[in-house]
């Protein structure tokens, strides 16, 4: 995003570039715990998009000046991109997330349709992340998770459960 000249990078001005292109993407992470007000939040951007759109986002990324690790004829799992300074964006390029141990799987089609679409109220950006369950999957997948992962599972499954007591 140096290249385009304008100071810092914008992870805003990303997504709106892949809405615009209509890549399949979930933003996931920190960064989309905080869009479920979660108090949560990272220096770096994750995100799982559809490996159908490996192309079209390594493309999209370079664009903005970002290099990744690998080159996008690789077909690698996951791609880190940086602006060589402080900008980092983690991207997952995988049908699916599953730890075979924990029995536990999630599919992007699967979350993708069940995802929500997070709007500025007083703008046309969105950004579209996983539903709070989704996230929940995601974070108990990983093999050995590390505190702050035990500290989101444990704060998103109390709110899914006041969300549920509401409900009743």
């Amino acid at each position: 995003m140096k290249s385009q000249g304008k100071g810092e990078p914008d992870p805003i001005d990303l997504i709106r570039r892949f809405n615009k292109e209509h890549i399949g993407y979930l933003l996931i992470g920190s960064m989309a715990l905080s869009m479920h007000d979660a108090p949560f939040g990272s220096a770096d951007w994750d995100f799982w998009v559809s490996s159908e759109d490996r192309v079209e986002v390594y493309d999209i990324i370079e664009r903005f000046g970002l290099q990744g690790k690998h080159k996008k004829t690789e077909n690698r799992p996951l791609d880190t991109f940086t602006d060589g300074e402080f900008f980092k964006v983690d991207v997952f390029f995988v049908k699916a997330f599953s730890n075979k141990k924990k029995g536990i799987t999630i599919d992007f089609s699967g979350a993708y349709v069940r995802a929500v679409i997070k709007k500025d109220p007083v703008g046309d950006f969105f950004v579209r992340v996983p539903i709070l369950e989704d996230l929940v999957t995601m974070l108990k997948i990983v093999e050995t998770p590390r505190s702050q992962h035990l500290k989101h599972i444990e704060y998103l499954e109390a709110l899914l459960h006041k969300k549920k007591k509401n409900k009743l």
